[in-house]
């Protein structure tokens, strides 16, 4: 017979997953959580790559990178500061000739702020080449 005894290491246990949660699932210090879609025209587009550039100088490499997954869906970790976001990905047109479609927006990540939800990417068919 098996008798219900009090867990005598429970706070113990507590304190371990406490510790570790904050160590996996915590936001770095003063970055913001930026959670929103890549779009083309009203639809949702998966699998669009995003690159993160501060605003200046152009010539600037990424600070961040990200891709768009189900249903356009993408988060990136950023420190407050005002970037410029580039998205590229594709389309299956008619024909089977893919269209490619491209972004340049303008992003501010105020300081303080923890979380920029529903932030939309608004994508456009590229020129011909």
């Amino acid at each position: 017979m098996v008798r219900n005894r009090p867990c005598r290491s429970l706070p113990a246990t507590l304190a371990l997953l406490g510790v570790l949660a904050g160590a996996c699932g915590a936001p770095r210090s003063g970055t913001a959580l930026v959670a929103g879609k890549t779009v083309y025209q009203d639809m949702a587009v998966e699998e669009v790559v995003l690159e993160v550039f501060p605003s200046t100088p152009s010539w600037a490499e990424p600070v961040a990178l990200g891709r768009s997954g189900y249903h356009g869906s993408f988060a990136l970790r950023l420190a407050p500061g005002t970037y410029r976001v580039t998205a590229r990905g594709t389309l299956p047109g008619p024909g089977g000739i893919d269209r490619t479609l491209v972004a340049s927006q303008e992003l501010v990540v105020p300081p303080g702020a923890r979380r920029i939800d529903r932030w939309v990417v608004n994508l456009r068919q590229a020129p011909a080449p």
